[in-house]
């Protein structure tokens, strides 16, 4: 369903999706959790981490706001669990907009 690594030396995570027909790319800050979590996108009980991107604000140059969701460490057993891509396609959207 997806496409995603992490590089744990800076502390990022970089996801690979389709969305609204079209190849895209995310990337944001990704801190491991050393628990079981559900994740957001697949709705599984996995070990998650706290995913976030910075977006710019609506009408500004200047001020960014986060949008975090806890998701797989694993992103490969992520996209394996995911059964529907609406939590992710929502996500990107709110990344988009």
């Amino acid at each position: 369903m997806f496409l995603g690594w992490n590089d744990t030396s800076a502390q990022k995570k970089f996801i690979i999706a389709k969305h609204d027909g079209k190849l895209t790319g995310i990337q944001g800050n990704f801190t491991p959790t050393s628990k079981k979590g559900i994740c957001a996108f697949c709705h599984q009980n996995e070990r998650v981490g706290l995913f976030k991107a910075d977006i710019k604000t609506k009408g500004s140059t200047d001020n960014f706001r986060a949008i975090g969701q806890y998701i797989c460490a694993d992103s490969l057993t992520c996209s394996s669990n995911v059964q529907s891509t609406n939590r992710l396609d929502a996500f990107i959207h709110e990344l988009k907009s």
